[in-house]
């Protein structure tokens, strides 16, 4: 399958949607322990408050990527994938790195798609869980895909920290299904 897959494209990401953390305290969005609050903004984060930050927000449930559109009537030949990061608590820039993999059955594993990768900037955010999400178009007979996303949290030109997660299924907040609430760890294109 390797030899003859071939990737048709991009057929377009979902519309960018932030999804404000749902635990608020005090009227203040909760942010990692250890982490400057909005009231010490003007000072720049230490790096035990960066890494104690990165920390939980590896760990945290929020962090997740799943399959969302998977070769329906309304999208054949698709496989979309979405994501979620959480902020860090002080303001850094959150990237996302989408890419497809397709299970190979002479290696009983998963290859990278050459050329199924995108690319995705959120901005500078300071709290929340941020979605964002992307599709790939793929001809009929392709078989098994999944997605790769690498999470990416930055400040000016400096990389703070990654994590990298496969999709996984049970993410009924992903936005943008279909069907609505749609969320799988693989999508078969026959």
């Amino acid at each position: 399958m390797a030899n003859n897959l071939s990737y048709m494209g991009q057929v377009g990401k979902s519309p960018t949607r932030s999804v404000l953390a749902a635990v608020l305290v005090a009227g203040t969005a909760l942010a990692a322990p250890g982490v400057a609050s909005a009231s010490s903004a003007t000072t720049p984060p230490s790096q035990t408050q960066i890494q104690t930050a990165l920390r939980h927000a590896k760990t945290s449930p929020g962090l997740w990527a799943t399959v969302n559109v998977c070769n329906t009537k309304q999208h054949p030949g698709v496989i979309g994938i979405r994501a979620q990061m959480p902020a860090l608590g002080f303001a850094s820039t959150l990237r996302m790195r989408f890419a497809v993999d397709y299970f190979s059955a002479q290696n009983k594993s998963y290859k990278p798609v050459p050329g199924a990768i995108r690319q995705v900037g959120i901005g500078v955010q300071k709290t929340g869980l941020h979605q964002e999400g992307v599709m790939f178009s793929f001809p009929r007979h392709t078989g098994e895909l999944r997605g790769t996303v690498r999470f990416q949290w930055a400040s000016s030109q400096r990389v703070l920290g990654q994590a990298e997660e496969i999709t996984t299924h049970g993410h009924p907040g992903a936005d943008f299904g279909d069907p609505t609430h749609y969320s799988a760890k693989q999508c078969t294109i026959n």
